[in-house]
C-alpha cells in the first residue's frame, strides 16, 4: 500500500463520520514542530483506536501508510530505533530494559503509540514490530497487586486506568515498570491527589481531562517532566 486517502482515519470519540481527518491534527503537530524551539526530547502521540470497522489484518499497513503519507516519518521514533547496533537480537522489551531509550541528541521527535481497542493494537504489535512506525500499549489493571513488568515481548508502553480508591495498589505496582525503563501511561488523573500520586509513582505519561484552570495539573514551567520511581 503506497497511498491512502486523508479521510480514511478520522478523530472523534463516538461517530467517525462527524470527525475531522487525522491528517488535520497531524498537520497541527507539524506546524507546532516548525515553530517550537528545538529543545529536544520526545512528544508522545497516543492514537486511541475506537472503531473495529474494517479488516484487522489490513490495519497495520493502513495506519503506517497513513503516517507515511501525512506526517514526516523521519520525525517518528520507531521500534527499530531501539536497535542502535547491528545486533538485532532481543525483543523490544528486552532492549528497553537493558539499554533504555537511545534518543537523537538535541532533536524533537514524535513517538506514536496505539491505544484503545485491545484486539487491534495487540494485533498491530505482533506484525513484524521492527518494521512498524508505532508502538502499542498494553492494558494493566490498577487494582491487582500481582501486576508486574514483563521481561520480554513487544510491549514497552503500559496503560493504567487509575482510581484514587486503588492508589495503595497502583502506587506499588507502577514503580517497577519505571525502574525497568518501561513507559507507564496513567489516565483519568483528574484530581490534585491523583496527579501528584502519579508523579510520585513514576508514571511517564500522565493523562488528565483537567487541561485548563487547574494549577495542580502542571509538571514544570521550565524543565521537561522527569518521572522518578519510588
Amino acid at each position: 500500500m503506497r497511498s491512502i486517502s486523508e479521510g480514511f482515519f478520522t478523530v472523534n470519540h463516538s461517530s467517525p463520520s462527524s470527525g475531522k481527518s487525522l491528517k488535520y491534527y497531524l498537520d497541527q503537530l507539524i506546524a507546532w514542530y516548525k515553530k517550537a524551539d528545538k529543545v529536544g526530547g520526545p512528544v508522545l502521540v497516543t492514537l486511541d483506536i475506537k472503531s473495529s470497522n474494517g479488516d484487522i489484518a489490513e490495519f497495520p499497513n493502513e495506519i503506517d501508510t497513513y503516517l507515511k503519507c501525512y506526517f514526516r516519518s523521519s520525525l517518528i521514533y520507531k521500534p527499530q530505533d531501539l536497535y542502535t547496533d547491528r545486533n538485532q537480537h532481543g525483543s523490544i522489551c528486552e532492549r528497553v530494559i537493558r539499554g533504555g531509550w537511545p534518543v537523537p541528541k538535541n532533536e524533537t521527535y514524535f513517538i506514536f503509540c496505539l491505544s484503545g481497542t485491545p484486539a487491534w493494537k495487540y494485533f498491530y504489535a505482533a506484525q513484524d514490530p521492527l518494521s512498524r512506525l508505532c508502538f502499542s500499549d498494553f492494558d494493566r489493571p490498577d487494582n491487582d497487586p500481582s501486576v508486574s513488568p514483563p521481561e520480554q515481548g513487544n510491549f514497552v508502553f503500559f496503560n493504567f486506568n487509575i482510581h484514587n480508591s486503588n492508589r495503595n495498589i497502583w502506587m506499588k505496582t507502577i514503580p517497577p515498570f519505571a525502574r525497568k525503563n518501561l513507559i507507564v501511561r496513567a489516565y483519568v488523573a483528574n484530581s490534585n491527589e491523583n496527579f501528584s500520586n502519579c508523579k510520585t509513582a513514576g508514571v511517564s505519561a500522565i493523562a488528565t481531562d483537567k487541561i485548563s484552570n487547574h494549577s495542580w495539573a502542571d509538571v514544570s514551567d521550565i524543565n521537561p517532566y522527569a518521572p522518578r520511581a519510588i
